[in-house]
């Protein structure tokens, strides 16, 4: 007994645990529910109850079986047969009305209640990713996030319906189970052991097969969203390498793998209603033969409402079992889901409690060590480096050499494993991630734009904005003349990933961006890597500019952007190896030398008069 309870907790706690949750968040709902399944059920049973007298037509004292009941119809009704048979049709004619407006409320209810628990786990869902770290990311599928967003919370809710299900179809069996015991209770104990062993059976060998199919479910369903996910993403690689017949092999083999994992538990949830519907059945009619040839003190009246009682009893029964499919064959998307929430809450970063308004000195980074998520290599090691305000600092070195850690340290999407960074003598993780990253700008080579208009990718993460501002933005990055020559100006939609515009307009709208937030440290990781030399020209002044504003940290290649830096710091192995200005490094035996004569970086000219 303790085994099979240890099974159940196993098997059923992370749902009881959510039921109870979604209960507790929505009890209006759900105890709302309750209400009106209770009284709908009470209807049915009042409806049934109704039949006997009709059948009887005998005197109401004479019955012997529910005398409360009885009294109530003698008094109330006259007592003239004809007469009383109307006032009784009548009588049932407004419970089954009652019964139905009861029934069609109690629906209302059981679809709301797990539609606000598909939102509620959604959008949770949702902002837990978004909060959690890039380590996360790193590891997971595109696919699986969105499965685990939009299609386990939707078999979540399914599951939810289905507990409705449940509680509806239990508080009617109550009610037909208490009927059947007022006419004959030692027929009626017979009838439902019977059928609730018959019920257990069919459950019992089900299981099984139900907890495989809900596992395969899972896997196929990542497996449909992440092709979808990686082809939209590659599809210019597939059309290149002529892979379009092996994607669309591999997607309709995931495809059919699902439809037949879902068949197949569409089948054996209905199959258990014509079973246990079989089952009574039989019963039934063993109860009409025993009923007719043994006397058992029950008149026919009697004894037809106790075979109609049974025999309705068993679609309550069924629905229960089919409702446990459900449950059964969606216990693994409860288990990914908490597995999920989990490894996102582990990758968070811990926020700071100070509030970062203004950098008034300059960013110190003190013996930062960083490694990657799976990965034993270091990326930066014993790394320091002091940026005063109004400084613009350079990063160059080989690809590997640890540039791009240091961005991603300064717009804290990682903290380091030792060191630490200051922001004017406070270190950076006592701050709030949010006013930290409001203050920044960050732009890097490859540009994130959403499918929205222009003026809405420009003000992303922003409120607030005047047109001016726009404009003013838009025309220090060299953006404003494409932009208002685009279909629809500043309302032009962009597509998914800014596919209408060039590299360097998307490179350019980036920039602006960046300038419209007017930060106080500017991050370029190779910012200007797709613009001309007369684009950049420009953008090279913009940055001058704004100089004594702010910080500037740049990672480039091109010889004219690292030569206006006031140092240029040399990286080779996660370490700076060389610090001076760009004239000094030139001018001596030096790693940056020899970059520049090895051409590691691009020597295009400076255009500025």
């Amino acid at each position: 007994m303790t085994a099979v309870h240890t099974s159940f907790g196993k098997k059923y706690g992370r749902f009881v645990v959510i039921f109870y949750e979604t209960v507790k968040a929505q009890p209006l709902l759900f105890f709302g529910f309750v209400l009106l399944a209770t009284a709908a059920a009470v209807t049915e049973g009042l409806g049934v109850g109704l039949l006997i007298p009709l059948l009887q037509q005998s005197t109401f004292s004479s019955a012997g079986v529910a005398p409360w009941f009885d009294r109530i119809l003698a008094n109330g009704l006259p007592a003239d047969p004809a007469s009383r048979t109307a006032a009784i049709a009548g009588v049932l004619a407004v419970v089954i009305l009652l019964r139905g407006a009861l029934q069609v409320a109690a629906s209302f209810v059981a679809i709301r209640l797990p539609q606000r628990v598909l939102a509620r786990l959604s959008i949770g869902t949702y902002d837990t990713l978004l909060e959690a770290g890039l380590d996360f990311f790193a590891k997971a599928d595109g696919g699986v996030l969105r499965t685990l967003v939009q299609d386990y919370p939707q078999r979540m809710a399914s599951s939810i319906k289905s507990i409705t299900d449940v509680v509806g179809s239990l508080m009617l069996s109550v009610i037909y189970a208490s009927l059947m015991l007022s006419v004959s209770w030692s027929m009626t104990l017979v009838a439902i052991v019977l059928v609730g062993f018959a019920g257990a059976a069919v459950k019992r060998t089900l299981t099984v097969p139900l907890e495989k199919t809900g596992l395969a479910l899972s896997v196929y369903q990542e497996q449909w969203n992440t092709q979808i996910y990686e082809t939209g993403l590659g599809l210019k690689l597939i059309r290149l390498l002529g892979a379009e017949a092996l994607m669309r092999s591999s997607f309709r083999r995931v495809v059919h793998n699902y439809l037949r994992c879902d068949a197949q538990r569409q089948l054996i949830g209905e199959a258990q209603s014509p079973l246990i519907t079989t089952v009574g059945g039989l019963f039934v009619c063993g109860m009409l033969i025993y009923g007719s040839v043994a006397a058992i003190g029950i008149d026919t009246a009697h004894l037809l409402v106790l075979v109609l009682c049974l025999y309705r009893l068993t679609a309550p029964v069924s629905r229960i079992l089919t409702s446990f499919v459900v449950i059964d064959s969606n216990l693994d998307a409860i288990r990914r889901l908490e597995a999920f929430s989990l490894a996102s809450k582990a990758s968070r970063l811990v926020d700071g409690s100070h509030h970062f308004e203004k950098l008034k000195n300059g960013v110190q980074f003190n013996g930062l060590e960083f490694a990657y998520p799976n990965s034993d290599v270091p990326a930066l090691k014993n790394f320091d480096l002091k940026i005063p305000r109004g400084e613009m600092v350079a990063l160059v070195g080989p690809s590997g050499a640890g540039k791009t850690s240091v961005v991603n340290m300064l717009g804290r999407l990682y903290d380091p494993q030792k060191g630490n960074i200051e922001i004017d003598g406070v270190d950076l993780r006592e701050y709030e991630i949010a006013s930290w990253r409001r203050r920044i700008a960050v732009v890097t080579q490859d540009i994130t734009l959403f499918n929205m208009s222009v003026a809405d990718n420009l003000t992303f993460g922003l409120s607030d904005v005047t047109r001016e501002q726009l404009v003013r933005a838009a025309r220090r990055a060299a953006a404003l003349e494409f932009i208002e020559a685009l279909p629809e100006g500043w309302n032009t939609s962009l597509g998914d990933r800014g596919v209408r515009l060039s590299g360097g307009q998307q490179q350019r709208l980036s920039i602006a961006r960046a300038m419209l937030r007017e930060p106080e440290l500017l991050i370029l990781d190779e910012a200007t890597s797709q613009l001309d030399s007369l684009t950049e020209r420009t953008i090279q002044e913009i940055i001058a500019s704004y100089r004594h504003d702010c910080s500037i940290v740049v990672v480039a290649h091109r010889l004219s952007t690292i030569s206006r830096a006031d140092r240029i710091a040399v990286m080779r192995g996660g370490q700076i190896v060389e610090l001076g200005t760009h004239a000094e490094l030139a001018s001596c035996d030096s790693q940056y030398r020899s970059m520049l004569e090895a051409q590691q970086l691009e020597l295009v000219p400076d255009l500025t008069p």
